[in-house]
């Protein structure tokens, strides 16, 4: 994602001078609210972003790449062809936009993840605390050897998901997707996890069932 991190907010009376024209004479801050909410929606939503490490210099980084959204997010083949880039410069053109849209980047859309503790570790060092509270839609990829159900089953309840900092972390996660791959077979099975009211269970377990 490129765009700004922080915004310096002017409390001048010529701010606030200039936050009362915008809202008078600017076409999308004289919208009704609602109106500006599904604006945002296309502007910033509709998007998977896939953590991935790529080399600077020397070292590998932790990165996300954009993808338009699909259905089965798991089914994503990251390549350049389909990645884009999420212009957040709107966010920049005034504090009243600023304060209405500055998390909707993160909430509108998918977090997809090549384990939980990629997850954990990106939350620890990419996300500041009002931006995790903001994810609501998480995916987990996982290719394993398992070779049944039930011992990926074993895995899933016993993961870094399990413990109770993910629900203090990341407590408005509503939708939990897992998919871990079956070998030699290559099978795929899917875990989704929906949880509700936007307070996550203390274990993936309690929100599976």
């Amino acid at each position: 994602m490129e765009g700004p991190t922080s915004i310096r907010l002017n409390d001048s009376r010529d701010g606030l001078t200039i936050t009362k024209r915008n809202a008078r004479d600017s076409p999308l801050l004289r919208l009704p609210g609602e109106i500006r909410n599904i604006i945002y929606g296309y502007v910033f939503g509709g998007k998977t972003f896939t953590n991935m490490r790529k080399w600077v210099g020397w070292s590998l980084h932790d990165t996300f790449f954009a993808q338009p959204y699909a259905d089965d997010p798991s089914k994503y083949l990251l390549s350049h062809s389909n990645i884009i880039f999420l212009d957040l410069t709107l966010l920049s053109s005034c504090r009243q936009i600023y304060e209405e849209a500055r998390q909707l980047p993160i909430a509108l859309n998918t977090w997809r993840f090549s384990n939980p503790e990629a997850m954990l570790t990106l939350y620890s060092t990419r996300f500041l605390n009002f931006q995790a509270q903001a994810i609501s839609h998480i995916v987990i990829i996982e290719s394993t050897v398992y070779k049944n159900y039930m011992i990926s089953n074993c895995w899933m309840h016993s993961s870094s998901l399990s413990r109770r900092p993910f629900a203090e972390l990341l407590p408005n996660v509503r939708n939990v997707h897992f998919t871990i791959s079956f070998f030699p077979s290559g099978h795929n099975h899917t875990h989704f996890a929906r949880i509700n009211g936007g307070v996550c269970a203390r274990n993936i377990k309690e929100c599976h069932e």
